[in-house]
């Protein structure tokens, strides 16, 4: 039972820590965004739509398509999309001022991790290689942008502000 408890404990720990984190990313972007407020370009805005519309797990490329063309829907996911479309263009100038840097070390740690995690090790080589030029892009990104989140954070002025009860 102690075992259990104590994992238990870390685990909580855990979510505590990343909800933390979270919450702080949320604080600085809006922060941001208030202190320099921009207009984005709507085919920016529209593309980000039509991902946030892929990541809603369809399970028919039928079911996709007509999610895509739903104005309605589309409507109702514009303010978050713009939201994204902020963000994201924001670390894109963080990444470029900073000249910050995803190593080739870096990049293939992490492509490897997800192959793994894709059960691709059982895979043809030739199928394994083209998954791997599929996801390194996405990796580079990914990685780039975590680094400008960090740099944010660890630049940020960060005051803790007592709870309300």
């Amino acid at each position: 039972i102690a075992k259990v408890d104590e994992t238990l404990k870390q685990h909580l720990e855990s979510q505590a820590d990343q909800m933390r984190r979270q919450k702080l990313e949320n604080s600085i972007m809006t922060q941001l965004m208030e202190k320099s407020p921009f207009e984005v370009p709507p085919a920016m805005v529209e593309q980000v739509t039509d991902s946030m519309i892929r990541e809603m797990g369809f399970k028919s490329e039928e079911e996709v398509k007509q999610a895509l063309s739903n104005e309605q829907l589309r409507s109702a996911m514009r303010d978050e999309a713009k939201r994204r479309t902020r963000n994201t263009l924001i670390l894109y100038q963080v990444i470029q001022q900073e000249k910050l840097e995803a190593t080739a070390e870096e990049i293939n740690e992490k492509v490897d991790q997800t192959l793994t995690m894709m059960g691709a090790g059982g895979a043809p080589a030739k199928q394994v290689a083209a998954m791997r030029q599929n996801l390194e892009k996405n990796v580079r990104e990914n990685l780039l942008f975590t680094k400008a989140v960090n740099f944010l954070i660890d630049n940020a002025e960060i005051t803790d502000v007592p709870a309300k009860l």
